[in-house]
């Protein structure tokens, strides 16, 4: 079931230390929301890197990602997997916008609109840190 906002619901489940499964949630590059306290986009400048408090894997072409400390599972397909790849060392928002223009169809406008969006989400869930 979808909520109004175009996000998939989260599923409840009781912690994982109980020995159940963990709330699953999909980021996607589009409808993203404000969260009251967060920035609504990033500086070109701003140096984003991977969460020490996540692990992730790669299943199939999507990437299941874990908030160790929400014990929430994240899933990225597509463009969210393919930053997600380039986010193995610390890169700059406007870097990264560069390898996406490069390798996707998409014009460096919509680009930045789109990826500091995502980028925001990711750090608000927890699963990136901003060190500049």
């Amino acid at each position: 079931m979808r909520s109004t906002t175009g996000w998939p619901r989260a599923r409840h489940a009781p912690d994982c230390a109980a020995g159940h499964l963990p709330v699953v949630r999909t980021i996607k590059l589009v409808s993203v929301e404000k969260t009251p306290g967060m920035p609504q986009a990033l500086q070109p400048s701003t140096v984003v890197k991977r969460s020490d408090k996540q692990v992730s894997c790669v299943l199939d072409e999507e990437v299941a990602l874990l908030n160790l400390d929400r014990a929430l599972y994240f899933g990225l397909n597509g463009t969210g997997a393919y930053i997600w790849h380039r986010l193995q060392e610390p890169r700059s928002v406007a870097n990264l916008c560069q390898d996406v223009v490069a390798h996707f169809d998409v014009s460096p406008e919509l680009c930045r609109d789109d990826v500091g969006k995502f980028l925001v989400r990711l750090l608000e869930e927890g699963l990136i840190d901003s060190i500049g």
